[in-house]
């Protein structure tokens, strides 16, 4: 079978114990839960927008603007 072959990624930990989006993981590493996706993310991946912060630029534009008006 051809999934037998490949390696399972192990899990990095639970969700919280890491950043989700560069995987830095630490004792004293401080973690905010995007308010978009809700994925965790560190000091340094964090993406400031209109007085709230993100995890990228992506969920700043969606949570502020949302779909367009022809999505609708």
């Amino acid at each position: 079978m051809p999934w037998d072959d490949e390696e399972e990624q192990k899990p990095k930990g639970e969700k919280g114990e890491y950043c989700e989006i560069c995987g830095a993981k630490g004792k004293w590493l401080n973690l905010q839960k995007c308010p978009m996706c809700h994925k965790y993310f560190c000091d340094s991946c964090q993406y400031l927008y209109g007085g709230k912060i993100f995890c990228s630029d992506f969920c700043a534009q969606e949570f502020f603007w949302g779909m367009d008006e022809e999505d609708e």
